[in-house]
């Protein structure tokens, strides 16, 4: 591998890598038409297994969870005292929210659960937490799956442990009663890529089971199915697929947005900006405000949130929120004047706060389009101990975030997490000598990109912007990881420009060969904020289409608003461009919106 050793204390950023899809020649490409489009989209989703509630699989086709069932089952029939470890993002809240719901709808009293606090207990469950929380049975939810040390004091001390988690397992598992984990090399679960939630889901689904041996009445009264709206948001929080069990989840979860079965989700219904959400709205507007809790160090303000909206209000959610933003922009501030930048990763260290340290490595990865990692110094509180560097790492693309960190294994601690999310620990004094295995490492992004691509891009006709073709991208909802929202390019002129609270232009666009102008607006960051903070600016426009009785082929009335972020370009009327955006439906007319993100 070559090596360059180059680095830079103020980064030149990376344009962004072309999309496999994307034609790199100068030859014409007829548009698609929207029977083009239907179609491959339809045969991009043709696959989709399980595309029902009831079709779902069986609890106990995941390993060990039919044993553990029954063991839970007897152990809520003798009153066993069960303490529930959860984690500080969204999935490990909510899947301690689940689990202490199903405890209690069961009867069950003698059930404690803790959040790990971020700063003062670190990560998942650990011997200090089990020192200080005695119980009879030990219940993980979302980690556990390298807790050797606290395994092994379960063991000495008598207690029994089951580990419910769906991260990516080491080659020898924790020494636990039961581990239940899709990812296990020796599961045969269909889908390998659930959140943590989901797996505690199935383990309450598995243990209703059992529980009809011991109290037929009491399993027949249980309903977990509203459980699912709980699961459906962590599956979007935590980037999983939106494919097969996930894609079912969260359609589940969307359609239930409408009516919610829980008080803490109608109020988090409220913090949406449209009547219309998408899996990309509920990760925009309600995921940022149940992590923030556990960023800023007390996850479990959020975790009671969700058991008992009476007790903590959303109001004060929103308020951390608030801090978490100031926290992470004055971190990127500063990240971007420590980073060094190599080839194929960016690297950057710092006195900051542990919980936005992977928001911020996901904002550079997106703006550098490489591998970003961002560790904060982390001193020991004893004199005989070296000082940790702490953090995390987001990738781009498919690239496998763990196969890249197997190969500096030697160099660092503990590493653990998905292949696009990982956490890292990382001795201070070896730092450097990190930095050289990243100068040195040769990531094929291309090719990755190939395999796992994020977005695909759709040359149509500007005449075809319409209802119709809206319609047919919310056929295929939800978008997300794994099934990428299309980007569609048209050529259109422009009639008209007026700026719109200085950082913001409208534009009226006509279609080519088109008499009806389009409107829409275009956005210029100046401060260049990423795309999800600067939405809260979204420009509402409209434009106006004639109908034509005679033309039956010409779109009708639409009214779009749009957002262009990032652009220095000048625009003049009877300019023609060619635009890359999305659709979306619009909040207040319920029409088609263009939401732009380039002009060519």
């Amino acid at each position: 591998m070559t090596k360059n050793h180059q680095k830079s204390n103020q980064p030149h950023e990376q344009p962004p890598k072309q999309s496999p899809n994307q034609n790199s020649s100068q030859s014409y490409t007829p548009p698609l038409s929207k029977a083009q489009i239907h179609q491959l989209l339809k045969s991009k989703n043709s696959k989709w297994d399980f595309s029902s509630l009831s079709s779902l699989p069986h609890p106990f086709s995941l390993k060990d969870c039919e044993q553990a069932s029954h063991f839970l089952a007897q152990a809520i029939a003798n009153q066993k005292q069960i303490l529930v470890v959860g984690d500080y993002d969204v999935d490990g809240i909510v899947s301690s929210a689940i689990m202490m719901r199903f405890l209690h709808s069961v009867g069950h009293k003698n059930a404690t659960y803790i959040i790990p606090n971020r700063f003062r207990d670190g990560y998942g469950i650990s011997q200090k937490i089990l020192q200080e929380n005695p119980s009879d049975i030990v219940i993980t939810v979302d980690n556990g799956i390298s807790a050797f040390e606290a395994a092994q004091f379960c063991t000495t001390s008598g207690r029994s442990l089951i580990i419910t988690d769906h991260h990516l397992p080491k080659e020898q598992l924790p020494n636990a009663d039961f581990i239940i984990n899709p990812q296990r090399h020796d599961c045969e679960f269909p889908q390998k890529e659930i959140c943590g939630a989901l797996v505690t889901w199935y383990l309450c689904a598995g243990t209703k089971i059992a529980l009809q041996k011991i109290d037929s009445s009491l399993a027949k009264s249980i309903d977990l199915a509203p459980l699912l709206e709980f699961v459906a948001l962590a599956t979007i929080a935590d980037m999983m697929p939106l494919k097969h069990i996930n894609k079912t989840i969260v359609l589940y979860g969307i359609k239930k947005l409408k009516n919610p079965h829980f008080p803490c989700i109608s109020k988090l219904k409220t913090l949406l900006k449209t009547p219309f959400p998408t899996a990309s709205d509920i990760a925009f507007s309600i995921t940022p405000v149940l992590n923030s809790a556990g960023r800023m160090g007390e996850g479990t303000i959020a975790s009671e949130f969700l058991l008992d909206s009476t007790k903590v209000s959303l109001e004060n959610l929103k308020s951390i929120n608030e801090e978490r933003k100031k926290c992470a922009n004055d971190t990127l501030e500063s990240a971007l004047k420590n980073a060094r930048q190599y080839q194929n990763a960016i690297i950057t260290k710092g006195q900051w706060n542990e919980g936005v340290l992977g928001i911020v490595a996901a904002k550079l990865a997106k703006r550098f389009q490489k591998c970003a990692f961002v560790l904060t110094n982390q001193a020991s509180n004893t004199t005989n101990q070296k000082n940790i560097l702490k953090g995390s790492v987001r990738g781009i693309g498919g690239v496998n975030i763990i196969d890249l960190l197997n190969g500096g294994k030697e160099i660092l601690g503990e590493f653990g997490g998905h292949k696009s999310a990982v956490g890292v620990q990382l001795d201070e004094e070896k730092y450097e000598e990190f930095c050289e295995y990243l100068a040195s490492v040769n990531i094929d992004y291309a090719k990755n990109d190939e395999s796992s691509c994020d977005e695909f891009l759709l040359k149509i006709d500007s005449r075809d912007i319409d209802e119709e073709l809206l319609h047919i991208l919310e056929e295929f909802e939800p978008y997300g990881q794994g099934n990428p929202k299309p980007i569609f390019e048209a050529t259109l002129r422009v009639e008209s420009v007026e700026i719109i609270k200085e950082v913001h232009r409208k534009i009226i666009f006509s279609p080519l060969d088109y008499a009806n102008p389009l409107d829409c607006t275009q956005d210029f960051n100046t401060k260049q904020d990423f795309i999800k903070d600067a939405k809260q600016d979204l420009a509402q426009i409209s434009r106006q289409d004639s109908k034509q009785d005679t033309n039956q082929n010409l779109a009708q009335n639409i009214h779009i608003k749009a957002m262009y972020f990032f652009c220095e370009k000048e625009l003049q009327k009877d300019d023609e461009i060619t635009a890359r955006f999305t659709l979306q439906r619009d909040s207040f007319s319920g029409k088609a919106v263009m939401i732009i993100s380039e002009i060519l």
